[in-house]
């Protein structure tokens, strides 16, 4: 993954219609680590919902519809201790099976 890149919060649903680019400041490129890390999963309508600054995320040339990286981790702390929102936390793995895992996402 992106040495850059923060952490991911991935919706529970597709994001339906057309890809929301003027929501999101810049867009992170997932690639392949040797290392898992830690991603949530919010159950949500709209990334204009999350009280987050969020950024977009491409695996390849293809954005992950489903997926925004949180640009600020103490925000992204106190938005999961708050409970406001349904949040599950999973393990993005590595090496070969991280391929398979985001192959599902795009």
């Amino acid at each position: 993954m992106n040495k850059h890149l923060k952490d991911i919060i991935i919706k529970a649903e597709k994001v339906p219609g057309e890809y929301k680019q003027q929501s999101m400041s810049k867009t992170y490129h997932v690639s392949e680590s040797q290392k898992a890390h830690k991603a949530y999963i919010v159950k949500c309508e709209d990334y204009d919902d999350l009280p987050l600054e969020l950024s977009g995320a491409k695996y390849n040339s293809t954005h992950i519809l489903s997926a925004r990286v949180v640009e600020n981790r103490d925000q992204l702390d106190t938005f999961v201790s708050d409970g406001e929102f349904d949040v599950e936390e999973i393990t993005i793995p590595a090496g070969a099976d991280r391929d398979a895992f985001f192959k599902e996402m795009v």
